[in-house]
C-alpha cells in the first residue's frame, strides 16, 4: 500500500528510488531486482505509466585510478513540506572518473569561488585525498576568461589552486566526451536522490545526502 501510494503520488518515481526510499525507511532485508518487478506489476495493475527517458550520449575513456576527478554544479527546485511553493538548492557534484565513486555538497544559495573551496576541501576529506587532475567546465565562479588557450582562473580559485597544486583541466559545458561521468552524476542526483523530497535546512539535507551516498549512490561497485 505504501509503495502504490508512492507511485500514485509521483507516477515519474523509479523503480531505483523507490528501492532507495524503502531503504531509507524501512528495515527490509529485499533485493533491487524484486523491487524493479514489483512495481512494474503494479504499475500495469493499477495503470500507472511512467515516460522513459532516452538516454543521452556518453563516451568517455576508462582511467587508471586515481588519475581524474570530475566535477559540476546542479540546481533543483525542492516543494516546501506545505506543497505551497519551492526553493531552490544548489550542489556541486564530484565523481572520481576509475571507480566512479561519489561525493556532493548541497546549500541553498548560488556557490561562489569561497563555497567551492570549502566543498572541495570536505570533499579531499571524504575521499582521502585528490586526484592527478580535476576536470572542470568554464564556470564563472572558477575561470575568469580564456586568452588565446590560456585559463585565467578567478583570483581565489587561482591561489587555491596554487597552494594545493592542483592540476586543473577546464572543458567546454556540456560536454559529455570530456566529463559525461560528472555529467551524468548529477543527473543520478537528480533523477533518484532529489525527487518528491521536501526541502530541507542545508545541515540536514547534507546529512540526507551522505546516508544516500552510503546506500546507494556508493554502495554498488562500478563493473
Amino acid at each position: 500500500g505504501i509503495i502504490l501510494e508512492w507511485l500514485q503520488s509521483y507516477p515519474s518515481m523509479s523503480s531505483a528510488q523507490v528501492f532507495d526510499w524503502i531503504l531509507e525507511h524501512y528495515d527490509l532485508d529485499i533485493s533491487e531486482r524484486s523491487v524493479r518487478r514489483y512495481v512494474s506489476s503494479l504499475r500495469g495493475e493499477y495503470n500507472i505509466p511512467r515516460v522513459a527517458t532516452p538516454r543521452e550520449y556518453e563516451a568517455v575513456e576508462e582511467l587508471p585510478m586515481g588519475y581524474q576527478m570530475q566535477l559540476d554544479f546542479g540546481v533543483k527546485n525542492m516543494a516546501l513540506s506545505d506543497r505551497k511553493g519551492s526553493r531552490k538548492v544548489y550542489f556541486v557534484g564530484i565523481v572520481l572518473a576509475h571507480s566512479r565513486y561519489k561525493w556532493g555538497y548541497f546549500q541553498i544559495r548560488p556557490f561562489t569561488t569561497g563555497d567551492l573551496i570549502y566543498a572541495l576541501n570536505r570533499c579531499f576529506q571524504y575521499f582521502g585525498g585528490t586526484a592527478h587532475e580535476i576536470v572542470i567546465d568554464q564556470d564563472s565562479i572558477i575561470v575568469v576568461s580564456e586568452n588565446q588557450g590560456d585559463i585565467i582562473y578567478t583570483h581565489e580559485f587561482e591561489q587555491y589552486k596554487g597552494r594545493l597544486g592542483l592540476n586543473i583541466r577546464v572543458c567546454r559545458k556540456a560536454d559529455p566526451e570530456s566529463k559525461g561521468m560528472v555529467e551524468s552524476t548529477v543527473k543520478f542526483i537528480k533523477g533518484n536522490f532529489l525527487p518528491h523530497r521536501y526541502f530541507m535546512e542545508e545541515d540536514l539535507l547534507n546529512q540526507a545526502f551522505l546516508a544516500w551516498l552510503d546506500r546507494t549512490g556508493n554502495a554498488k561497485k562500478h563493473g
